[in-house]
C-alpha cells in the first residue's frame, strides 16, 4: 500500500470493513456531490473514486489531495479521450476489486455501473458497455466525463474548504469585484461567469493555470481560444472557475470572502449551473443557443479588458 503524499484527515475505515471486502454506504463518504442534475453513476464513482484515492490509506490509494488535483483533476481529466477511456475502465476495475465483488456491494448506487438493463452494442456479457450507452444504444461517455470532472471538482472543492488547507485556496475579494459588466440586458449568468473568469485568468495567481495577466488575456482568450476553440474552451473554462472557486446555491462564493456585490451571483459551479448556463431564457441549449453564449462572452471581455486598460492606464 503506497501513502505517499497522504495530507488531511483520513476517515476511520474501520466501521466499514467486511470480512472479505468492504461494503460501502454511501453516508459513511464525507465528501458528497450537491448536483441533482448529476447522473446518479457518476456521483456514486465519484464519491466512492474520491474517498479511494485521497482518504482510504488502508486499502485504497490513499494518496491525499495534492496528488489528486495534481493526478487527477489536472491530468486524468484533462487527457484526450481514448486516455480518459482507459483510465475510466481501469478505475472501475480497481475499484470492484479494492471494495468488493458485484455480490459483496450493498446498499451503494455504484452497483447500478454494472446492471444490464442497457441495450448492448458488441457484447452482452461486458457490463462495461452498459455504462458507456444509453438505453437506446447511443454513446454517452463524453457527457458522462464531463460530469464526472465537474464532480471531482466539486469534491475536491468541499475538501479544500472543510480541512481549511492553505490561504492559496482564498479568492481575493478587494480584486474580485472590481471589474463589472455594465450591460442591463446581458443574461446574469453570463455577467457573473466572465466577471469571476476574467478575475481568475488576469489576477489570480494562487488558481491552477490562472494570473497571466491581462496582456495574455487579449491575445489568448479575446482574440484567441474564444474565437478558435469555442464550446471546447468555454467547457474547459468553465472547470477551470468550478475547480478554483466553489459557488453555491445560496449565490455566494464560499472561498473565504464576503461577496460585497449586492447583486445576486446566479452562477452555480456544478454540473447544474453548467446546464443552466448555457441555456437561454427559454431553456434553450441547442447549438445556436451556445454561440449565443459565446458572442455575449466576448462582448462581455471585451468591456472588461477596457475596464482594465482604463484604470491601469
Amino acid at each position: 500500500m503506497n501513502n505517499e503524499g497522504n495530507e488531511g484527515n483520513v476517515n476511520n475505515v474501520d466501521n466499514l470493513k467486511n470480512t472479505e471486502n468492504f461494503i460501502i454506504n454511501p453516508e459513511n463518504l464525507t465528501y458528497k456531490i450537491s448536483s441533482k442534475k448529476t447522473n446518479s453513476i457518476i456521483k456514486s464513482f465519484a464519491e466512492l473514486y474520491f474517498y479511494y484515492y485521497v482518504e482510504d490509506m488502508e486499502n485504497g490509494a490513499g494518496k491525499g489531495i495534492k496528488k489528486f488535483k495534481k493526478f487527477i483533476l489536472n491530468e486524468e481529466m484533462t487527457n484526450n479521450y481514448s486516455k480518459k477511456m482507459y483510465w475510466l475502465e481501469n478505475s472501475l476495475n480497481r475499484l470492484m476489486e479494492v471494495y468488493g465483488t458485484l455480490e459483496s456491494i450493498n446498499n451503494f448506487e455504484f452497483m447500478k455501473l454494472f446492471e444490464e438493463d442497457a441495450k448492448k452494442i458488441y457484447d452482452e456479457s461486458d457490463n462495461w458497455i452498459s455504462f458507456i450507452y444509453d438505453e437506446n444504444g447511443d454513446l454517452k461517455t463524453y457527457e458522462l466525463l464531463y460530469q464526472l470532472r465537474l464532480a471531482f471538482a466539486e469534491l475536491y472543492n468541499q475538501y479544500v474548504i472543510k480541512n481549511d488547507i492553505s490561504k492559496e485556496f482564498d479568492l481575493q475579494d478587494s480584486k474580485y469585484d472590481i471589474y463589472k459588466i455594465s450591460s442591463k440586458k446581458m443574461d446574469s449568468k453570463i455577467k457573473s461567469f466572465a466577471e469571476l473568469y476574467f478575475y481568475y485568468y488576469v489576477e489570480d495567481k494562487n488558481a491552477t493555470k490562472g494570473g497571466n495577466g491581462f496582456n495574455n488575456f487579449k491575445k489568448n482568450v479575446l482574440e484567441g481560444d474564444i474565437k478558435n476553440n469555442g464550446l471546447k474552451w468555454l467547457e474547459d473554462s468553465f472547470f477551470r472557475l468550478a475547480e478554483n472557486y466553489q459557488i453555491t446555491d445560496e449565490n455566494k462564493i464560499k472561498n473565504k470572502i464576503k461577496n460585497k456585490n449586492k447583486n445576486k451571483n446566479n452562477l452555480k459551479l456544478n454540473y447544474d449551473g453548467w446546464l443552466e448556463f448555457i441555456s437561454n431564457y427559454e431553456g434553450n441549449n441547442s447549438i445556436y443557443a451556445k454561440y449565443e453564449l459565446l458572442y455575449q462572452l466576448r462582448l462581455a471581455f471585451a468591456e472588461l479588458y477596457n475596464q482594465y486598460v482604463s484604470k491601469n492606464s
